[in-house]
């Protein structure tokens, strides 16, 4: 029980940090400094990929998936509009980032299951 209580409270830490990256990026990022919180967020993730490593949890909150679909979504548009200079470079690395910690945490989550 005190896993779950703890992989909810990291997830609401993750959801926290996605909304305060939503008010400062709207509507979009304008130099390579506007995506220093990500990188901040991404460390919160790494948290959640911790968690699962360390306990034998095989539930994933949903707004988890909804939060690595936006920013999906957002990071391939940033790269489209600027697929030739800094910003879409940035853009790349950040949606790298993101998905190798989805795919970690899936893979964590599969490995769980008994």
């Amino acid at each position: 029980m005190d896993d779950i209580i703890n992989r909810k409270a990291i997830e609401q830490r993750i959801i926290a940090a996605e909304r305060a990256i939503w008010l400062k990026l709207s509507p979009y990022p304008t130099s390579k400094e506007d995506f220093y919180e990500f990188d901040e967020f991404m460390e919160l993730c790494k948290q959640l990929t911790e968690y699962y490593k360390n306990t034998p949890d095989t539930d994933i909150g949903v707004e988890i998936f909804r939060v690595y679909m936006d920013f999906e979504s957002y990071f391939s548009k940033i790269m489209k509009l600027h697929n030739d200079d800094d910003i879409g470079v940035h853009a790349s690395i950040c949606l790298f980032s993101l998905r190798s910690w989805i795919d970690d945490i899936i893979v964590l989550v599969y490995d769980n299951k008994p």
